[in-house]
C-alpha cells in the first residue's frame, strides 16, 4: 500500500491523459508500458544500491527529498503554465518525431519523476532498510 500511495496512479492519470491525448491508442499503450518499466527499474536499482550510491556521493536522504521536491515543483509549474510543447505545436510532425517524443515522454516526466519520484525512491530505500545492504558486505 505504501508504494501505491507513493506512485499515486490516480493522481497521475490526468497528467498522462494530457500528455498522450494526441497519440493513437497503440502509442498511448507503449508510453504507459515504457513509463511503468522505467519506474520499476529506477525503484529496483535504488532499492538495492540506493544507500551505496548516496554514501558514495555524500548525499543524505533529506537532501535528496528536498532536491527532488524542487524538481517535481518545477515540472508541475511548467505543466500548469501550459507552455507549448512539440506535441501541441500547429506544424505537422513526422511519424519518427512523434515516436521519439513518445519515448522521451515515457521516461520523463512520466517514468521519472512522476511515478518514480523522490518520495517513491525514499520509500523504497526505507522499506528495504540498511541491514540488507550490510549483509551483502557491499558497504
Amino acid at each position: 500500500m505504501g508504494f501505491f500511495a507513493m506512485l499515486n496512479p490516480i493522481g497521475n492519470l490526468p497528467v498522462f491523459i494530457g500528455l498522450v491525448a494526441g497519440f493513437d491508442r497503440n502509442t498511448q499503450r507503449k508510453v504507459a508500458l515504457r513509463s511503468v518499466i522505467v519506474a520499476f527499474v529506477i525503484i529496483a536499482i535504488f532499492s538495492i544500491f540506493g544507500h551505496i550510491i548516496f554514501r558514495m556521493f555524500g548525499i543524505t536522504l533529506p537532501a535528496f527529498q528536498i532536491a527532488g521536491g524542487v524538481i517535481v515543483f518545477m515540472i508541475g509549474y511548467n505543466l500548469l503554465n501550459a507552455k507549448d510543447s512539440m506535441m501541441h505545436s500547429q506544424a505537422p510532425m513526422a511519424r519518427e518525431d512523434l515516436e521519439k517524443l513518445a519515448e522521451d515522454m515515457a521516461i520523463t516526466p512520466l517514468g521519472t519523476p512522476l511515478l518514480a519520484g523522490p518520495g517513491t525512491i525514499s520509500a523504497a530505500m526505507n522499506f528495504v532498510g540498511r541491514k540488507s545492504i550490510r549483509l551483502m558486505n557491499l558497504v
